[in-house]
């Protein structure tokens, strides 16, 4: 037996695909992409959002437990219009301050605003978890981003007994 083709037959026998056929799977590919990369993008964000959002909620509430077991007052000072915020510890209850840490919130979010005020007089809003637990005021923090995302701020709230909390 030979493998040549036999002259009975035709030539749309043969298998594979026409050219037709290619373009059209090109042009489903192309216009799914152009509906799915959209919002592929603004689930990217708002996953952006939500750890950068729980990375913060993570730190205050590490801020809090440093306070109590250590007993020492913990304070977290919020460069406002940014996304940087510093953690300080007290050894002398409050008279002193030590930079434990600063941090930087992951681009463009940043901190919109805070209710939580100045105490001492860096124009830096800031609250300040005493050896107990709690704090001296309750206060919101907001933060947001510039992505065009649904949800694009949340509201983190800290009531005095040191409850940290996103409304």
């Amino acid at each position: 037996m030979s493998n040549e083709r036999r002259p009975s037959e035709s030539l749309s026998s043969q298998r594979g695909y026409s050219l037709i056929e290619l373009l059209v799977v090109v042009a489903i590919v192309g216009v799914l992409s152009l509906v799915m990369v959209p919002n592929f993008m603004s689930l990217y964000q708002s996953n952006r959002m939500k750890s950068a959002m729980r990375q913060f909620t993570s730190d205050v509430r590490g801020a809090r437990q440093e306070a109590v077991t250590s007993y020492r007052f913990t304070k977290i000072s919020i460069v406002p219009g940014t996304g940087t915020y510093r953690i300080e510890a007290s050894p002398d209850l409050g008279t002193t301050w030590n930079v434990v840490s600063e941090k930087t919130m992951m681009e463009p979010i940043t901190f919109a605003s805070t209710t939580f005020l100045d105490g001492d007089g860096d124009d830096d809003p800031e609250f300040i978890f005493r050896n107990n637990g709690t704090t001296a005021t309750a206060g919101t923090i907001v933060i947001e981003t510039e992505a065009d995302i649904p949800n694009n701020s949340i509201t983190i709230e800290i009531n005095t007994v040191g409850t940290v909390k996103t409304i």
